[in-house]
């Protein structure tokens, strides 16, 4: 055999070596570059979906929140409206307005006070 045999086909593994790494280099680089956006872009995407998610929720619960106490406050109204202050003021009646309250609405109040217009709580009812 001839040297240059040797050389020409160690020459032609090389260069077909090379030809496919560059191959494989050119087809993976916009492959690589093409998940590495189209994940980007998911991923902004996912969190926007989250974050619009979360809050609707937040708005949806502060406004059971809202509603809650609104409705507990026209609970209080109508019995300071219902009653004079001498009625409320004895700490007896209250407990029995405290009671009944507590059995329409379950713990929903723990207790309740009357404070006068110097902010002196003058009756008290609950535990």
């Amino acid at each position: 055999m001839n040297d240059n045999d040797g050389q020409t086909d160690s020459y032609y593994k090389s260069l077909t070596r090379r030809i496919v790494l560059i191959i494989v280099v050119v087809s993976i680089i916009p492959l690589v570059l093409i998940s590495g956006t189209i994940r980007y872009y998911f991923q902004v995407s996912y969190q926007e979906k989250v974050l619009d998610h979360l809050k609707v929720l937040i708005k949806k619960h502060r406004q059971n929140i809202d509603t809650f106490l609104n409705q507990k406050l026209a609970d209080i109204k109508v019995q300071a409206e219902s009653y004079s202050l001498d009625q409320l003021s004895d700490e007896k009646f209250l407990n029995e307005r405290f009671k009944i309250l507590q059995d329409a609405y379950g713990r929903s109040f723990v207790d309740l006070g009357v404070v006068n217009e110097k902010g002196i709580q003058i009756a008290y009812a609950g535990t």
